[in-house]
């Protein structure tokens, strides 16, 4: 559990039962957690925190700012950071192709193990 300390993910969730849910499996997993609940805030967030946060879970589909347009803004200014989208859209979501970052999409609702493996599988871990 230790080995993920110094690991930061940004959960990004307009809807908090699926935040809460998704922070809880993170945490009991060592991962630090940073959340917001749109886009904007959710790059905010990484503007504060940016030096710590190794990888962004966000959700598509949300208020004032969606998921692709966050991480359209936020690979300007650091184009390492790696991404998971989570949506429930059966079609698939129009996502930034100017960027050459493998984005992966976990499909909702999803299980604390498939959230894992996807987490894990992002970050290079076995």
């Amino acid at each position: 559990m230790d080995r993920n300390v110094s690991k930061t993910i940004l959960v990004v969730e307009d809807d908090l039962s699926v935040r809460d849910f998704v922070h809880q499996v993170l945490r009991s997993e060592g991962y630090s957690i940073r959340q917001a609940s749109c886009g904007r805030q959710g790059l905010e967030e990484f503007l504060h925190h940016r030096d710590e946060v190794v990888l962004i879970l966000s959700d598509v589909a949300m208020p004032n700012m969606t998921g692709p347009q966050m991480m359209t803004e936020i690979l300007r200014i650091a184009p390492a950071v790696r991404w998971i989208f989570m949506t429930g859209y059966s079609a698939e979501a129009k996502l930034p192709d100017e960027f050459d970052q493998p984005i992966l999409l976990l499909r909702k609702p999803f299980t604390p193990s498939a959230l894992l493996a996807k987490v894990r599988q992002c970050l290079g871990e076995s």
